[in-house]
């Protein structure tokens, strides 16, 4: 399976709440049945809209069908070394685990 990632902006805001939708819901049913699609929506237009601090990388598989997604929040400590970056959503289609979009993920990682 060939999979590509994007950095996302405003204009996947959709995409990107879908597949955070999924995700509560698939681990939290109960908080998922609270927060309304439209709330979810606001937030990740809000979020992908800022310039820096917030990013969302999203996956995806044959036929352009989005299947994974990956949010990553700017964070520092002193015990790190200054700046690094914490992952708050790692979101993987069911029908796409063990297919290789995780490792499709490691194009964005820097050299060593």
């Amino acid at each position: 399976m060939s999979i590509e990632i994007r950095r996302t902006g405003a204009e996947d805001s959709a995409i990107a709440r879908e597949r955070a939708y999924l995700l509560v819901s698939e681990i939290a049913t109960e908080s998922a049945d609270k927060i309304s699609l439209d709330v979810y929506r606001k937030t990740a237009a809000k979020l992908l809209g800022q310039n820096g601090g917030f990013w969302a990388l999203l996956a995806y598989g044959e036929a352009e069908r989005p299947c994974g997604l990956v949010t990553l929040n700017e964070c520092a400590a002193i015990y790190a070394g200054g700046r690094f970056g914490e992952i708050p959503e790692l979101f993987v289609a069911p029908d796409d685990r063990s297919r290789g979009v995780a490792a499709a993920g490691k194009s964005f990682l820097p050299e060593r």
